[in-house]
């Protein structure tokens, strides 16, 4: 099972190459291909405003997606998990390894910070759901957690190859 994931990955990162080295992918045009009977529409993905107060942290986060997760930005000093056990709904689990490495209350890491695909199946309405819970703490270090959900986030198409 884990060199079909491994597989798939490579086939994903092959037609996005192939689709923009021949220049069917223009600026402006969402990415998107089949792969068989199911389409996928990739999308960039940012949080609209964090729920944070002077002096938050956020300490971990949760990404919850129903569709597939094809790019999460890793920061440095976190410890990330992706569980992606039935392929089409994918959990990324992330924490500070340390205190230092926690995010202010002025982070600029949730913009565009995952790109995450939209599946169809054989032509029919994309299924498709994403939360994010943020575990914070304040200048006390009291812990709360917030969870986002996809109205808190913007969607925007994407028109580059994974990694640009």
């Amino acid at each position: 099972m884990a060199g079909s994931m491994g597989s798939r990955k490579i086939i994903l990162v092959a037609v996005v190459f192939i689709l923009v080295a021949s220049g069917a992918v223009a600026a402006g045009n969402p990415i998107s291909f089949r792969r068989g009977n199911i389409t996928y529409a990739l999308f960039d993905v940012s949080v609209r405003k964090l729920p944070l107060l002077k002096g938050d942290r956020i300490e971990g986060f949760e990404c919850d997606v129903l569709g597939t997760v094809e790019r999460i930005d890793i920061p440095f000093e976190w410890k990330v998990i992706v569980d992606n056990p039935t392929g089409d709904h994918t959990k990324v689990m992330a924490e500070a390894s340390v205190g230092a490495a926690a995010f202010p209350d002025d982070t600029k890491y949730f913009r565009r910070f995952a790109r995450v695909g939209k599946m169809s199946i054989s032509g029919e309405t994309p299924h498709f759901d994403m939360s994010i819970t943020l575990r914070i703490s304040d200048k006390d270090d009291k812990v709360r957690k917030a969870k986002l959900s996809l109205r808190a986030l913007d969607l925007t198409p994407a028109s580059s190859a994974i990694g640009d």
